[in-house]
């Protein structure tokens, strides 16, 4: 099962250098699909941070940013072990998405 939050590494090795991870925004409500809404956690040198819209995440000792306005639906056979849980970032996560979404 993937839960809500779960980070994975970037199945797409082509951008790993400055999106190492990904990050499942889908609630484990819908598990019995195929697929995940994920953004990109991204190192800060390739984005300007905004603290509402990009917040800053700490995945294996690495800050990272939250990437919500690059969302995108992987299969899960591409989300296999994932390496970190960011549920305590439950608040900064919802909001980023409520911003680019709502815009409130």
């Amino acid at each position: 099962m993937i839960r809500q939050f779960d980070v994975f590494r970037n199945p797409i090795r082509s951008g790993r250098e400055d999106r190492p991870y990904v990050v499942s925004l889908q609630h484990s409500h819908l598990d019995d699909l195929r697929s995940r809404v994920v953004a990109p956690l991204v190192r800060e040198r390739i984005i300007k941070p905004g603290a509402r819209l990009t917040p800053r995440v700490i995945v294996l000792n690495e800050p990272l940013y939250l990437l919500p306005t690059e969302l995108a639906t992987l299969s899960t056979r591409y989300l296999q072990a994932s390496v970190a849980n960011l549920e305590d970032y439950r608040r900064q996560i919802v909001d980023a998405v409520d911003m680019m979404f709502l815009g409130i």
